[in-house]
C-alpha cells in the first residue's frame, strides 16, 4: 500500500489550513498514494479550540471528506477540535475518512500534554481538552488487502501499553499523526518511533507538524513511516511536504515469522 504522510505548520485561521492541506493532497494523489495522512491539529492550532469545535459531520472536515471521494483515497485527519460534552473543553479526535467520504472511524486522544520543558516553556494541554476514554482499531481495504490500524495520537507515544493493546488486537499498523514539539522531537522522535514498531512488530506512520505556529509553538517535523524491522522508510525534513512510503504485508508476516517476539508473550 502506497501512503503519503502530508507535513503542514497549521495556525490559527481554519481556511488558510484547509487551503494549504488540500493544494498538498494534490500532489499526494498525483504521486499516486492510496491513504493520504494529515498530522495533528490539521484544521486549527491555537489558543482558542472551542471557539470552532465542530462534530465529525460538521463543516470543517467536509472539504475533506469531498476531497476523498473525488479522489477514492483514504484520508487520516490527524487531529480537529470536536465538540464534547464540556463547555470549556473540546476532544482532539483524529478521523478516518474512506474513499467514498464517509467517516469510517474516529479517536479522541487518550492522554494529554500537560508539561513543564526543560526551557521552562509550559504546555496544559487538558485546560482546553478532554481525554478520550476508548482505544480504536479499524480495518482499511487497499490495493493490497485489508489491513488493520490502531489510532494514536502525539503524546500517546510514550505510553507503550497503549501501543500494546492495539497489538494484540491485531494492529498492522499505528498512526501517531502529531505536533510534536521541537524540544522533545529533537531528543525523543525518532527512538520512540522505532522503539514501537520493533516492540509491536508493525508499521508506524507518523505524520506531524513542522516549523513555527504561532504563540511561542514550535514543532519538530520529519514525518516518518517505521517498519516493522524499526527500519525508517521514509522520512521528511522540515516544512511543509509531501512523503511517501510503500508498505508490504508479505514483509511484515515475513518479520514476524522470522521473529515470533508476539508469540512467545507471556505477560498480558
Amino acid at each position: 500500500m502506497r501512503v503519503a504522510l502530508i507535513q503542514l505548520c497549521s495556525k490559527d485561521i481554519p481556511s488558510d489550513n484547509i487551503a494549504r492541506a488540500l493544494r498538498l493532497a494534490r500532489t499526494a494523489v498525483t504521486g499516486e498514494a492510496e491513504w493520504l495522512l494529515f498530522p495533528e491539529n490539521t484544521i486549527y492550532l491555537g489558543d482558542s479550540p472551542l471557539s470552532l469545535a465542530d462534530s465529525v459531520e460538521g463543516p470543517l472536515l467536509e472539504p475533506f471528506r469531498e476531497f476523498a471521494s473525488e479522489n477514492q483515497v483514504w484520508i487520516t485527519i490527524g487531529s480537529f477540535p470536536e465538540r464534547s460534552p464540556s463547555l470549556n473543553r473540546v476532544f482532539n479526535t483524529q478521523v478516518l475518512i474512506d474513499p467514498v467520504g464517509a467517516i469510517h472511524a474516529t479517536y479522541r486522544k487518550i492522554h494529554l500534554f500537560d508539561v513543564t520543558l526543560p526551557s521552562g516553556q509550559t504546555h496544559q494541554e487538558s485546560e482546553r481538552v478532554e481525554p478520550g476514554t476508548e482505544i480504536v482499531t479499524t480495518e482499511i481495504r487497499a490495493s493490497s488487502g485489508i489491513w488493520k490500524v490502531g489510532l494514536t495520537t502525539c503524546y500517546d507515544l510514550r505510553f507503550p501499553e497503549l501501543f500494546r493493546k492495539l497489538s494484540h488486537e491485531g494492529a498492522h499498523i499505528i498512526t501517531v499523526p502529531s505536533a510534536f514539539t521541537f524540544e522533545t522531537g529533537a531528543s525523543h522522535w525518532h527512538t520512540l518511533l522505532r522503539a514501537r514498531a520493533i516492540e509491536n512488530q508493525l508499521y508506524i506512520i507518523a505524520p506531524n507538524q513542522s516549523g513555527r505556529h504561532g504563540g511561542g509553538r514550535h514543532s519538530f517535523g520529519q514525518s516518518c513511516v517505521i517498519d516493522p524491522w524499526g527500519t525508517q522508510l521514509a522520512c521528511a525534513m522540515e516544512g511543509e511536504s509531501v512523503t511517501f512510503a510503500e508498505l508490504s504485508k508479505h514483509y511484515l508476516g515475513q518479520v514476524r515469522t522470522q521473529l515470533p517476539a508476539l508469540t512467545h508473550r507471556r505477560i498480558y
